[in-house]
């Protein structure tokens, strides 16, 4: 592809697995915990969307930045742009207790009751004018 050539689209990057729960976090019951590393390539107009589907009732924080909090059975995109480290840090502190067979520190799928999630990377997006959280 040549200099100066726009690229538009999403790509989707899959955070299903390698998931850690993590009894007590933040004085809650429970906590999944999700370590990624930053998305490669990422231009300054590209925005990055945490989304997930089918969510739990659960309070989402991206290393250590509190987002808004998610509902069940609705549909969730925040902007995580903008808190994008080297190494970052994903917390879902579900209302009420999920129920797995991974005793802490293992690693493994985020449990089906607390929704898929993924994050997506708009190209060219920012300076669109579109919505954010």
């Amino acid at each position: 592809m040549g200099q100066g050539v726009a690229v538009s689209g999403v790509h989707a990057i899959n955070l299903g697995n390698a998931w850690e729960a993590e009894p007590g976090h933040a004085g809650q019951d429970s906590a999944w915990v999700r370590r990624f590393g930053r998305p490669t390539g990422l231009a300054a107009a590209d925005i990055v969307w945490l989304v997930i589907d089918a969510p739990a009732d659960a309070a989402v924080a991206c290393n250590g930045a509190a987002l808004p909090a998610a509902t069940a059975g609705v549909a969730y995109r925040a902007n995580v742009t903008a808190m994008l480290r080297d190494r970052n840090l994903l917390v879902l502190v579900p209302r009420q207790a999920v129920a797995t067979a991974l005793p802490p520190p293992v690693r493994g799928p985020l449990p089906a009751a607390l929704g898929s999630v993924r994050l997506e990377i708009e190209f060219g997006a920012a300076g669109g004018g579109g919505p954010t959280a």
